[in-house]
């Protein structure tokens, strides 16, 4: 079994409405997040509470979502390399990767590469998403019921570049330690291994953000945090638990913004040679 996760999770403000493994989250067929709307003032305040607490994040959150969400409104594509390290519930011991990843914004095209331990890429294109192990010469096909349900995906992957301040705080509940003393205490104890990592958690924002009840079932995580540095506003560190209880870290190494990307990086008619056997995932179970 590969036990390399497809996951990536950067924190914010990016997509404007739309976070790597081989097992991704299950694509539940006919899924569909319910919207929940959330009236938020121009400081970025709850005007009152919806259904299931909706708008239970503090103002300091959602000022300092407003924040990241104007700081990367102009930005188009990313590039980025990082290191992660999963820690599977079921064998325990710790499986550590070198990736690196690119999206293009206004396509919503997704790509993360893994050199070890098994060579992998991963796509997202359209309404579907494909995941190529090099040594089997497969690709797993997963196909979403919904553009709703593709963009809780790109959530997973890339919360933490840009996505609107409403859209999230609908579907998550989010805190953070702009205000919340919680938090702050949190980012406290993470201390010792963030300076290990040469991160200094003065110069963090930590967030916490778990799926709300409505979206929790298609949700691809049930917690994560993100670290995002105050002055780059670029995410640094997210901590990740998926559905199935297994634990990740991904440590970003570096980041460009708006390097132009070519087509050729999402094409996966290229991307995976002749002969490469493809399954339908879409009624797996």
């Amino acid at each position: 079994m590969i036990r390399n996760r497809f996951f990536v999770i950067l924190f914010g403000a990016w997509l404007g409405a739309a976070g790597l493994s081989p097992a991704p989250m299950a694509v539940a067929q006919g899924a569909k997040p319910a919207a929940r709307t959330v009236e938020i003032n121009e400081k970025g305040e709850p005007l009152a509470k919806g259904a299931a607490g909706a708008a239970d994040a503090t103002s300091g959150t959602l000022r300092l979502l407003r924040e990241l969400e104007a700081f990367h409104k102009n930005v188009k594509t990313i590039h980025a390399t990082f290191h992660q390290l999963r820690v599977d519930e079921v064998f325990r011991e710790p499986v550590e990767s070198e990736g690196k990843l690119w999206f293009d914004k206004p396509s919503s095209r997704f790509r993360a590469d893994y050199a070890n331990p098994d060579e992998m890429i991963n796509l997202i294109v359209g309404n579907a998403l494909y995941m190529y192990v090099k040594k089997l010469q497969q690709v797993d096909q997963y196909t979403y019921a919904s553009a709703e349900e593709r963009d809780q995906q790109l959530h997973e992957l890339l919360i933490g570049f840009g996505f609107k301040a409403d859209d999230l705080v609908r579907q998550y509940e989010i805190h953070s330690s702009a205000d919340e003393p919680a938090v702050q205490s949190e980012l406290e104890r993470e201390k010792a291994d963030l300076l290990k990592e040469k991160l200094d958690p003065d110069a963090l924002w930590l967030f916490e953000i778990k799926p709300r009840a409505a979206t929790a079932e298609t949700s691809p995580f049930k917690q994560l945090k993100v670290a995002i540095d105050k002055t780059t506003h670029l995410p640094k560190k997210i901590w990740y638990k998926d559905q199935s209880d297994a634990s990740m870290t991904l440590v970003m190494k570096s980041i460009e913004l708006n390097t132009k990307l070519s087509d050729a990086l999402f094409d996966k008619d290229k991307l995976f040679p002749p002969g490469t056997e493809f399954i339908d995932k879409r009624n797996a179970p």
